[in-house]
């Protein structure tokens, strides 16, 4: 039975020491804001870009789009390291740039299509 207990207490020992770590340290990291903050940022000048940038406007909305969804996961991330207020409001915003980009290419492929059929 001892052998047993020796098991469990070597599985449970990294989650234990995380534990204790975690509640000593109050060092938040926040190395996943600063990726998301440079996606967001990647993502305002794609969207920005496809406008001015003629046949490549479309390629650079769907990197927009993927350039914000890549800030979303990093954000989700965070949260599991600490969160502040700058996550919260960075999260607003990328949802509005990425709804943006997403209403673009819908309105594009619709004046498109209608174009094509007159």
């Amino acid at each position: 039975m001892s052998d047993k207990q020796d098991e469990t207490e070597k599985k449970n020992a990294p989650e234990e020491a995380a534990k204790q770590t975690d509640g000593q340290t109050d060092n938040k990291n926040f190395v996943c804001l600063y990726v998301a903050i440079g996606c967001f940022a990647v993502a305002c000048i794609l969207l920005a870009l496809s406008f001015f940038i003629r046949g490549a406007g479309v390629y650079m909305l769907i990197a927009s789009m993927l350039s914000s969804l890549a800030c979303a996961s990093f954000l989700n991330a965070q949260k599991r390291r600490g969160e502040n207020k700058v996550c919260k409001i960075l999260r607003i915003v990328n949802y509005v740039v990425m709804g943006a980009a997403i209403l673009v290419v819908v309105v594009g492929m619709g004046v498109t299509s209608a174009s094509k059929q007159q």
